[in-house]
């Protein structure tokens, strides 16, 4: 990732190809820029991409998200504190943690390495690494926004009134629905309403598309459709796979869950707890509107 950062070449980020890529550049490397940029990019990468710290309060994997940077308290000692301001603070973790559960593989740390180049190009040689959190949150904004764009998901159009929903007229992926839709589904959420988000829900990495209303229970419901899907955990699906909606909202209703899956438990107890084809196409067009407005809650500019 350092050589791609320094030579701006196609370098795969893959370690596997590490050795083989080593030898192209061997002897056209320059040590003391190499090592510059290296220890630039350590800096970096050490006080503004997040990390996990072990959170006792936290069931579900003990750990949570933290940006931190070393602080000097005294003329010898130092200690950890938020790299920005509290609030924008919560905000650049929750964008940088959607992506990094959401690109959990080496291979596909497209945006780590961005980020990197975004700060290398800015901040290299000032001699200052003070810069504006917003900024930050703007590009990082601005990456999900491009990457949303460049996968061309077809779910610009609603279902209409009185339909329900069927592969025709809807986005409809069941367990084959990419993370990435998902997770930027519930980080639109957390924006839109981040009193309510920001503080309460942490992306984890859950790795499961659960229908909530189960395929076997489906009665000719299209049960695929985006707006009957979120994300769990492996383990919770295998617990879920067999419960109705009653059963689900009643057990999972008060633990941490994505604001996805809050707002379908929250319809769900809303009305009696019936949840078929009507109330799909509902929450499906809901879905169709948030991102059409993502723009607007991303503040991405024309």
């Amino acid at each position: 990732m350092i050589n791609k950062v320094q030579k701006k070449t196609d370098v795969p980020l893959n370690e596997k190809e590490l050795l083989n890529e080593y030898k192209k550049y061997q002897g056209n490397i320059d040590p003391v820029d190499f090592v510059g940029v290296l220890l630039f990019c350590r800096t970096v990468f050490d006080r503004f991409v997040i990390k996990t710290a072990i959170d006792a309060n936290d069931m579900e994997d003990g750990r949570k998200w933290v940006l931190l940077k070393p602080t000097k308290y005294t003329s010898t000692n130092w200690k950890f504190t938020p790299s920005f301001e509290e609030e924008i603070n919560k905000k650049v973790i929750k964008a940088l943690s959607m992506l990094q559960v959401t690109f959990r593989s080496r291979n596909y740390k497209i945006w780590l390495y961005d980020v990197l180049d975004w700060l290398y190009k800015k901040y290299a040689g000032n001699g200052n690494l003070s810069f504006d959190a917003e900024q930050y949150l703007y590009f990082l904004h601005n990456w999900m926004w491009n990457y949303y764009k460049g996968q061309n998901f077809d779910i610009d159009t609603t279902i209409p009134a009185g339909e329900m929903p069927s592969r025709e007229n809807s986005y409809s992926q069941g367990t084959s629905t990419p993370h990435f839709l998902l997770n930027f589904i519930d980080y639109l959420y957390c924006c839109q309403e981040p009193t309510k988000y920001l503080s309460s829900f942490e992306f984890k990495y859950w790795n499961s598309v659960e229908h909530h209303l189960a395929q076997h229970k489906a009665a000719g419901e299209d049960v695929d459709c985006l707006g009957n899907l979120y994300l769990i955990s492996r383990s919770a699906n295998s617990r879920l796979s067999d419960r109705d909606v009653k059963e689900k909202v009643s057990f999972y209703k008060d633990k941490m869950m994505g604001p996805n899956r809050q707002i379908i438990y929250d319809m769900t107890e809303q009305n009696n707890y019936e949840w078929k084809g009507k109330q799909i196409a509902k929450h499906y067009n809901d879905i169709v509107e948030l991102l059409g407005k993502c723009r607007e809650i991303l503040h991405i500019q024309e």
